[in-house]
């Protein structure tokens, strides 16, 4: 989502993004579904829709550089001392959260895997678990989001000359889906963890001195019109 919103307007961003993360989080899902928390899963959902239907109500936006700046604060969430208030992926209440917060999250910011994250973080879920389960939790999330810009919020739309820079949008997240399974199943899930971890951390600053740059040194909205075929071919 930082890298879209880079190159697209920020609907256009949200939408693209959308559309490649539904179908590598469906193509992740599929391989492997044997591990999904199905129970989980649905209550999670029933937060996602509640989440839906009050950003259908109330419209809400942000810029493009407060949302660079969102994504970055985020990535911070999962090292707060939460104590006994640490979010558990295996409670009921936590999956009606954590489907409401995470799918407000991404209508606002366009992503919210930190915030995903803490859900997971301390669950007694395997590690196959936690990467099939979230991979269907953000199937359906992503799926939210590309009928939230599509359709709902209006402001967002594709053209025929966009479709074969989609199409190589779409052909690398295949690739890099099916890479990041393979590179999953050797390593440790220790090791799967605090990787996790430093790269979300890394991210997040990177995003924050973005979205201060947009902000403050550098507001010129030059690459703020591009199509996403405009995109791709510069």
């Amino acid at each position: 989502m930082g890298a879209l919103s880079i190159w697209l307007p920020l609907g256009q961003a949200m939408l693209v993004h959308g559309v490649i993360q539904f179908l590598s989080n469906a193509f992740r899902g599929i391989l492997s579904s044997k591990d999904i928390f199905y129970r989980g899963t649905v209550f999670y959902i029933l937060g996602s829709l509640l989440a839906l239907g009050l950003w259908s109500f109330l419209l809400l936006t942000v810029s493009k550089p407060l949302m660079l700046i969102l994504l970055g604060t985020l990535a911070f969430l999962p090292f707060f001392p939460l104590g006994k208030l640490r979010p558990d992926f295996l409670k009921t209440p936590h999956q009606i959260l954590c489907g409401f917060l995470v799918t407000g999250i991404q209508l606002t910011a366009g992503a919210a895997g930190p915030v995903l994250d803490i859900f997971f973080t301390h669950t007694r879920l395997s590690k196959n678990q936690v990467i099939a389960t979230k991979s269907m939790t953000q199937t359906f999330g992503h799926a939210v989001k590309v009928l939230y810009f599509g359709i709902i919020f209006q402001g967002s739309s594709l053209g025929p000359s966009d479709t074969p820079a989609l199409l190589i949008l779409i052909a690398a997240t295949f690739l890099g889906t099916w890479t990041g399974k393979r590179i999953g199943t050797m390593v440790s899930e220790q090791m799967f963890r605090s990787l996790t971890r430093k790269m979300i951390l890394a991210l997040g600053v990177l995003y924050i001195c973005r979205g201060v740059w947009l902000q403050v040194l550098n507001p010129e909205p030059e690459l703020l019109s591009q199509t996403p075929s405009q995109a791709i071919s510069d």
